[in-house]
């Protein structure tokens, strides 16, 4: 299987090392291939219907390039449980997963 990295709110050096950490669990821990392509948010406030690169990482895993997505947490997609439901319909009609990094302590790579 292939992932694609999304990460949301994180800038610079700091979205590197976020991408980092994901593409290392995917890879080392989960045993997923990844995606040469990521994407990246720069506002996580910003309503998910509304962010283009978490829209186009969606699109990019729909055309079959992965089989999902890969990101940090709900957080990094949206705290309102009806816009959460949406994307999750939406991936699943595409047969795409999303998943997350474990949280620490439950081998999470730190």
């Amino acid at each position: 299987m292939t992932v694609v990295p999304y990460v949301a709110g994180a800038h610079g050096g700091e979205r590197h090392d976020v991408l980092a950490r994901l593409r290392h669990f995917a890879a080392h821990e989960a045993g997923w291939d990844v995606a040469r392509t990521s994407f990246s948010d720069s506002d996580p406030a910003m309503p998910v219907e509304r962010r283009k690169a978490f829209a186009a990482a969606c699109r990019y895993a729909g055309a079959g390039h992965a089989s999902g997505l890969l990101t940090v947490g709900r957080t990094a997609v949206t705290a309102d449980d009806a816009a959460y439901e949406r994307v999750l319909t939406f991936l699943h009609e595409r047969r795409v997963f999303l998943a997350y990094l474990p949280l620490l302590g439950e081998g999470a790579v730190q």
